[in-house]
């Protein structure tokens, strides 16, 4: 069983009240799994620390784990690394997540990826084709609002 934590990239911001629609910002669906590793680094993400939040779901991708909760650690390791600035290897990062297992919260990071790389058309259709597997969630309705501006 898995727990989300939907993170805006300028929650900050739009807490504050200052975040125009210009500055809109993708969100990212971090996932926790039974595994303490994955779990951590989407509690370091939530913190604000993405260095730690990458290299927690690096470790753990790199180890002989199910093609699940390895998916989960790379779809975590793109949403760190998108909010880093390392565009390429988030992208790589979320790639790889969707190769061990197609999931809304996979394809939901690799839009967001996307997006914050300058690549709005492909998120897009990342954040459509999150929504055809999860149309009810938040953060999938969500994503698609901002491509849809």
């Amino acid at each position: 069983m898995s727990r989300i934590f939907s993170i805006s990239a300028l929650a900050v911001l739009a807490l504050a009240g200052t975040a125009s629609a210009q500055d809109a910002a993708p969100q990212f669906a971090l996932q926790t799994t039974t595994d303490g590793v994955i779990a951590l680094s989407a509690r370091a993400f939530a913190e604000g620390d993405y260095d730690r939040a990458a290299e927690l779901a690096g470790q753990r991708a790199a180890r002989p784990i199910s093609p699940s909760r390895r998916s989960a650690a790379y779809a975590n390791l793109c949403a760190a690394q998108s909010m880093l600035g390392n565009h390429d290897a988030a992208i790589e990062a979320c790639e790889a997540a969707n190769g061990y297992r197609v999931s809304w919260e996979a394809q939901t990071n690799y839009g967001a990826a996307l997006f914050n790389a300058g690549r709005p058309a492909e998120a897009a259709a990342a954040f459509a084709y999150a929504g055809q597997i999860a149309p009810n969630e938040d953060v999938v309705q969500a994503n698609l609002a901002l491509t849809a501006q």
